[in-house]
């Protein structure tokens, strides 16, 4: 009690120094918002007469934030966004998009006039990589992917070039009409150094389910249950109706338990966990060191890699990272040049991740949010 007192007022001495505007009493006691918060699943209200206001819970208190300019809070995602994505139907509410605008989309057959919120489709850029189309309502909307990122059709999903091979499918094809064979030999090299990307299952089959008692018959869809797959880091189990089907994280990647998705091998720590059960079934079992590196695959002193890229990687040693970390309370550093990335210390060494688009590193909060609360102060 004594250290979450202390807590508490280091955080309210804290927002009363860096945010002059904030004051706990501002906070309207709202019995919908809990006395204890989960920081990692912060608890959001809609605002009764204004889509572009929502409240934030804060021990028991509801506070009055306002969306960015142009974005409608939406209750069932959860956040601000555009209003045709939000949907925010209070009659007081006109929506004004500062850059979304309905009639900007070209109609496309290939996009469906209903679509589901929670599985978007989406259509490849004829003539650039760095873009795809994202559809609404019969439209499809141009959208780019993050700095660094190419469209990858196969997965659905911007991710990095040696992943994505767009650009080098576009190369390939370009060598071939013009029939140059020292580019075709070169890009045939180059393919089989990157990480081969499956594509995705795009049918759903009730019957390959296999039934499990950990799996609940009724499923919430904002918090699906995945299991860890039986002996294959590479992938998991997600329940639906009762049933687990088996899913394939995305190349290079592992599932972690503990994070509850995939992610690199160095924060997912599969073949830790299993590697501890079997030191518990064979005392005789000598000490296990994780090891995982892309050596075997693309070298990190390869073009292909970018610096940010090796930093995401490999991570860069850091005396400010802790040798032992706390998976429960992991250490964060600032980015001295971006509010738009930070650091995540692993085993003494730093590692690169960029926030979502449009959001900054909040110190304050411990995590990646709107600018206007994140409040970076970050000069380049």
């Amino acid at each position: 009690m004594m250290v979450l007192s202390a807590i508490l007022l280091l955080i309210l001495l804290t927002g009363s120094l860096a945010s002059p505007t904030f004051q706990f009493t501002e906070g309207v006691l709202d019995s919908r918002c809990p006395l204890e918060d989960n920081p990692m699943n912060p608890k959001h209200l809609p605002h009764p007469s204004d889509c572009g206001k929502f409240f934030k819970c804060f021990n028991g208190r509801a506070f009055l934030i306002n969306c960015p300019a142009g974005q409608e809070f939406g209750a069932q995602i959860q956040r601000c966004d555009y209003p045709a994505f939000a949907r925010c139907r209070t009659v007081l509410a006109e929506p004004e998009p500062a850059e979304f605008k309905f009639e900007d989309g070209i109609d496309d057959v290939r996009c469906a006039l209903t679509s589901d919120p929670m599985m978007p489709d989406h259509l490849p850029h004829p003539s650039s990589c760095q873009k795809f189309y994202k559809c609404f309502g019969g439209k499809g909307f141009e959208l780019s992917c993050p700095p660094g990122q190419e469209w990858a059709t196969a997965l659905n999903r911007c991710d990095f070039p040696s992943i994505a091979r767009c650009s080098i499918s576009k190369t390939y094809q370009a060598a071939k009409d013009s029939n140059k064979e020292e580019l075709k030999e070169e890009i045939t090299q180059l393919q089989s150094d990157t990480v081969q990307a499956l594509p995705m299952k795009a049918e759903f089959i009730y019957s390959a389910g296999v039934p499990d008692t950990r799996c609940p018959r009724y499923d919430d869809p904002f918090r699906p249950i995945h299991l860890p797959h039986a002996y294959d880091c590479a992938k998991f189990q997600k329940c639906f109706d009762g049933r687990a089907y088996v899913l394939d994280c995305p190349p290079g990647q592992h599932f972690g338990v503990r994070i509850n998705r995939c992610d690199f091998p160095q924060f997912a720590q599969c073949l830790q966990s299993k590697q501890k059960r079997l030191t518990k079934r064979d005392a005789r079992a000598a000490d296990y060191e994780y090891d995982y590196s892309y050596e075997d695959e693309i070298p990190l002193d390869s073009s292909e890699w970018t610096d940010e890229q090796r930093e995401m990687i490999a991570g860069v040693s850091d005396i400010r990272c802790p040798r032992n970390d706390d998976p429960d309370f992991p250490v964060h550093l600032t980015h001295p040049k971006d509010c738009g990335k930070f650091y995540k210390c692993y085993d003494g060494r730093a590692y690169l991740i960029v926030c979502p688009t449009g959001q900054h590193w909040s110190v304050r909060f411990d995590r990646c949010d709107y600018p206007k609360v994140a409040k970076c102060t970050i000069r380049p």
